[in-house]
């Protein structure tokens, strides 16, 4: 577990072993030669560089910002072919590219990327991310969905609501908010743990409700309000609670084999920020069986201002 004192901490990642895809690290040189070399790369760049290789594999649209802690969203992006998993393993070897790119752009010395593939319910998807070096790392998520093989009559976990359904979040999991039959479900699950602890301890309000979820394994709540003034003891202490949630959910959850808090202090005496994510990593990998059995970890994020 990661607590930080002073600032934020970054302990190395837990890696499930079984039918991981692996993850590509890239030590690029930290001077290219080149004018530009480093100097800060902007979204945008970042954007375009995945844009250009990952062309065969993938239309992307430009970034759009999620959360103002180095969470960026890709809202659209389209695979040129079938999702599956070889060409989701490909996704993940064309991220060497776009790290490159950047290096020769800024010389930074941290890229890497990530994709796992996995059946919601019955769309096969494939999530992405490019992350990159930071206080908390900065994290550039798409996901590419392919044709659902369901038959006709079957529409749960489609993403969409029609029918008899009360809710429709793309996939057929429990503890989501969304059961697996599409109802809607009191949350049981990472998101009431966070707020009751928080709540709990005076330190801020995290509702279990407010919880958006703009990209596959990547949860955004962007209601999260502060009980006590935000400066470093605050911030510190909400990020220290996190190692408690963290054995909770292992306690609590089925499919959590680990999880590991980060967070950081940002801003000027007075506007200070303090950002919170949980990083949750499942039990078991088995792309057939759904969202909670991939070998990326969810990433719960929330910002105390």
């Amino acid at each position: 577990m990661a607590v930080a004192q002073g600032g934020a901490m970054h302990l190395p990642r837990p890696i499930p072993a079984p039918f991981r895809f692996a993850v590509l690290a890239f030590l690029l040189p930290a001077c290219t030669g080149g004018s530009d070399a480093g100097r800060v790369t902007e979204p945008s760049e970042v954007g375009q560089a995945l844009s250009d290789s990952l062309v065969g594999q993938a239309s992307i649209a430009p970034i759009q910002e999620v959360l103002a802690q180095g969470l960026y969203s890709l809202p659209s992006a389209t695979p040129t072919g079938a999702v599956t998993l070889e060409s989701c393993q490909e996704v993940e070897n064309l991220l060497s590219q776009a790290c490159g790119l950047l290096g020769s752009i800024s010389g930074e010395s941290y890229c890497y990327g990530q994709a796992t593939y996995f059946m919601a319910h019955s769309t096969p998807r494939c999530a992405a991310r490019l992350q990159r070096s930071g206080e908390l790392e900065e994290i550039y998520a798409f996901d590419l969905s392919g044709t659902p093989v369901n038959s006709p009559s079957d529409h749960c976990g489609d993403g969409v609501v029609d029918g008899d359904e009360q809710c429709d979040d793309g996939n057929r999991e429990d503890w989501d908010g969304c059961s697996a039959t599409c109802n809607v479900e009191e949350f049981q699950g990472c998101e009431a743990v966070i707020e009751q602890y928080y709540q709990d301890a005076g330190i801020a309000f995290v509702p279990k409700n407010q919880w958006d979820g703009p990209r596959s394994h990547l949860m955004i709540n962007s209601s999260a309000r502060p009980l006590v003034t935000v400066n470093q003891q605050s911030c510190d202490a909400a990020i220290s609670l996190g190692v408690d949630v963290c054995n909770e959910l292992v306690r609590q959850m089925p499919f959590v084999g680990s999880c590991q808090p980060l967070g950081r202090l940002r801003g000027e005496l007075g506007t200070q920020e303090c950002d919170l994510r949980f990083q949750v990593y499942f039990d078991s990998v088995d792309p057939d069986s759904g969202v909670f059995t991939t070998a990326m970890p969810g990433i719960l994020a929330f910002t105390l201002e």
